[in-house]
């Protein structure tokens, strides 16, 4: 699988399971589906995605900034968008 339908993969998990899952395994997931998906990558990915849903009626969780895979929180609060992945 491409890096890019890793990726969509691994949102769609993240998504099913509302944002309570570590980031970490996100990766894992998307890892499994394509080693070569670098985590760089991936993050900016989610960030952007995150960004784009901001604001709006459904809700989006994200990894804590610094955690590496520690619980999602909420990020429906605009000073939330600009936090570091």
């Amino acid at each position: 699988m491409d890096q890019n339908a890793a990726i969509e993969a691994g949102w769609r998990f993240f998504l099913s399971q509302r944002g309570d899952v570590p980031f970490a395994a996100v990766v894992a997931t998307i890892q499994a589906q394509c080693p070569s998906a670098e985590v760089e990558r991936i993050r900016a990915a989610f960030k952007r995605r995150l960004r784009g849903w901001c604001g709006s009626e459904h809700p989006v969780e994200a990894p804590e900034e610094g955690t590496r895979g520690a619980r999602a929180v909420s990020v429906g609060l605009a000073p939330m968008v600009n936090a570091r992945l």
